[in-house]
């Protein structure tokens, strides 16, 4: 029988750093990107998912500033077969104190889903 490679999902996080003057902007934009593919285990699933996010680095010159587009690292990693519904994109467990009673803090109005935002606005670096 066929050795059947899971599935797995990881979130990369990256940030643009710009360096004006030969100084670094301490405030940066920062991306968080979620992506699937097949590994064979857990280990070859973080080194694949790492190696995908180092693929994606980049930089350019505007003016006087240099933009680096920098992958930091993989901020959560599943296996999706582990995922009980077919409609399920992503699950975790998360452990925080009182949601319900701090909702208001916890869950965003509408307009502040990114859905709503207008996420093809350009970003000012």
């Amino acid at each position: 029988m066929k050795n059947e490679k899971n599935i797995y999902a990881a979130m990369l996080l990256f940030q643009f750093r710009v360096v004006k003057n030969k100084t670094s902007n301490k405030r940066r934009i920062c991306e968080e990107r979620i992506i699937h593919f097949h590994a064979d285990s857990p280990k070859a699933a973080l080194h694949l998912a790492s190696k995908r996010g180092e693929e994606e680095e980049f930089d350019y010159k505007d003016g006087e500033k240099h933009i680096w587009f920098e992958f930091i690292g993989v901020s959560e990693l599943i296996d999706l077969l582990s995922i009980e519904n077919d409609d399920e994109v992503w699950s975790r467990f998360i452990e925080k104190v009182s949601p319900m009673e701090r909702k208001d803090r916890l869950i965003p109005y509408k307009n502040q889903l990114s859905v709503f935002k207008g996420m093809n606005k350009k970003i000012k670096l």
